[in-house]
């Protein structure tokens, strides 16, 4: 009995991202980096998996991808008994922080340009170094699958928009300008990894 949860969706909602992006910097409106995920909310939903009975119905969180927020909780699915196996996926599910002086220097126009302070940076890899790791810690083994390179990630994202695009219409399915933008994000942990 497996129980699959995604780092997706575990997302912060739209409004806890926006004030983010309001008091610390406004790159983190756009969710995935280290700091827009709801840890507490992955180690609530993990704690609830591994105490569960037969019996129990556990509430897994969604994130809906084409409403860039996170899906009311009548919308989550339910994992019914005691899971076997919870099965944590994701980008940057076991990602380690960056020693403070790799985050100096730009890995791309975004960085260069939306974060020149590098505020943005030490923001995403401060929340990783320290909030992560009780949740990184729940895992007992860790599988990852590298890519063979960068341009990979642009490719398959572009996939993804396409699935959304044809399931439904929402404001959080991107052209191919802003999902050039929006995978800029990722570039620097994808590397480091």
């Amino acid at each position: 009995r497996c129980c699959i949860v995604s780092i997706d969706d575990l997302y912060l909602t739209k409004t806890q991202r926006q004030e983010l992006a309001q008091s610390i910097h406004p790159l983190l409106l756009t969710r995935g980096v280290p700091g827009t995920h709801d840890v507490a909310l992955g180690l609530q939903l993990f704690e609830k998996l591994k105490k569960a009975t037969t019996n129990s119905c556990t509430p897994v969180p969604r994130f809906d991808k084409a409403a860039d927020d996170r899906a009311p909780e009548h919308l989550w699915d339910e994992f019914n008994g005691r899971p076997d196996l919870i099965l944590f996926e994701g980008w940057c599910v076991g990602a380690a922080a960056q020693a403070a002086e790799g985050l100096d220097g730009s890995v791309n126009s975004l960085e260069a340009l939306e974060d020149a302070d590098n505020i943005w940076r030490c923001y995403v890899n401060q929340c990783l170094k320290e909030n992560y790791p009780p949740l990184f810690n729940q895992l007992d083994l860790l599988l990852m699958l590298k890519i063979p390179h960068w341009e990979m990630v642009l490719r398959w994202r572009s996939n993804q928009e396409e699935r959304l695009a044809l399931s439904r219409s929402g404001s959080g399915v991107m052209d191919k300008a802003a999902l050039q933008r929006f995978v800029m994000h990722y570039e620097r942990l994808t590397r480091y990894q």
